[in-house]
């Protein structure tokens, strides 16, 4: 990936703004030639920001991967005038990160304008990117800004630090006082935690589904019998484990999907280390049958969870199936290092 694919990419703005960035690097401080008439009036001056609801999340590992960090870059904030007059051109939006993790080169849009940066520093491993904010008129519409900063690595191989600092916006009205400060940042918190490490197999037998196109000869399909789950040390202990069976689906003649083959998929049986724990077994979602958890029982490193599990297949017929009748088993474990051993595959997998 090239600097400009990174800055496009992950940042949300163009290499032209790295190309500006020396033209910034020294921190402007404005100096107010007039102060707004709002400023003495008495009138309430009260910008308030809160988060896109869309971003990335970055995560790195320690070097034996017990443990493991998740940094959250949403693409921008969302910006409000809630007070009672309006705020003047000149509001300033500052961007907090940490310069380990992220570069200088950050830039801030309002569509397809870029805003004029007001100045960067980077100091004791932190970067502070501020800009220029446009006017807001008082009951104006909520304006969006998208702000974002290069990643200095590639997403896959995080550098790993014990202190990351957060990532997170302000906005400082032009020329006066907020009301309410408390709503003037956001901020998102480094999240640090023990990895896990589930790794799943299965015992296979063999399914079948009638052949619309040939009724001697239906069609065969992978089935589990039993699944084996086993936490891998090192690593934290965890009270929820989902596992689900991904059979092959029905097509129709021109090879469109037409429906799945799974009618339903139960546990009979589930033992903790010898402890019986399938009260524990409930739905992800009711619309999902194939989608099972365990949620409850601690599950630490070196325990086995052992699952006997019934599939019952549809009964009509279907003119084919695919993936050639294969059948794979995935567990999904909070927290999960490895995803290599996540997946148990039917012989008929790809076969």
């Amino acid at each position: 990936m090239t600097l400009e694919d990174q800055h496009t990419n992950r940042a949300g703005f163009s290499r032209r703004t790295a190309l500006k960035a020396a033209a910034w690097s020294v921190p402007v401080i404005a100096a107010a030639t007039a102060v707004p008439a709002y400023a003495a009036s008495g009138e309430t001056v009260d910008l308030q920001v809160g988060w896109m609801q869309s971003g990335d999340v970055f995560q790195g590992y320690n070097a034996d991967k017990s443990r493991m960090y998740s940094v959250t870059k949403p693409t921008g904030v969302e910006i409000t005038n809630a007070g009672s007059v309006d705020v003047a051109a000149g509001s300033l939006l500052t961007m907090r990160y940490d310069a380990r993790i992220f570069g200088p080169e950050a830039g801030a849009f309002i569509d397809d304008t870029e805003l004029p940066a007001a100045g960067t520093q980077t100091a004791n491993g932190v970067t502070t990117a501020s800009f220029s904010l446009p006017a807001f008129p008082v009951a104006g519409p909520e304006v969006t800004v998208r702000a974002g900063m290069p990643l200095l690595t590639d997403p896959e191989s995080m550098p790993w630090f014990e202190d990351i600092v957060g990532y997170s916006v302000t906005v400082t009205p032009s020329g006066a006082v907020d009301a309410t400060p408390d709503d003037n940042t956001v901020a998102t918190e480094t999240h640090y935690e023990d990895t896990t490490d589930g790794t799943v197999t299965a015992t296979w037998t063999t399914g079948t589904v009638p052949n619309s196109q040939d009724p001697s000869a239906p069609h065969e399909i992978d089935i589990p019998e039993t699944i084996t789950i086993t936490s891998l040390a090192p690593g934290a202990t965890v009270t929820k484990v989902q596992f689900e069976v991904g059979l092959p689906q029905a097509n129709d003649a021109e090879g469109n999907y037409a429906g799945r083959l799974l009618e339903s998929f139960t546990v009979t049986s589930a033992l903790l280390d010898g402890t019986d724990v399938t009260s524990s077994v409930s739905p992800v979602h009711p619309d999902a049958p194939g989608h099972l958890q365990i949620d409850g029982p601690s599950f630490a490193p070196g325990q086995t969870l052992e699952l006997v599990v019934d599939v019952a297949l549809i009964s009509d017929a279907v003119h084919s199936i695919t993936n050639n009748g294969g059948t794979q088993v995935y567990v999904t474990v909070a927290g999960d290092r490895e995803s290599d051993n996540n997946a148990a595959l039917g012989p008929r997998w790809f076969s």
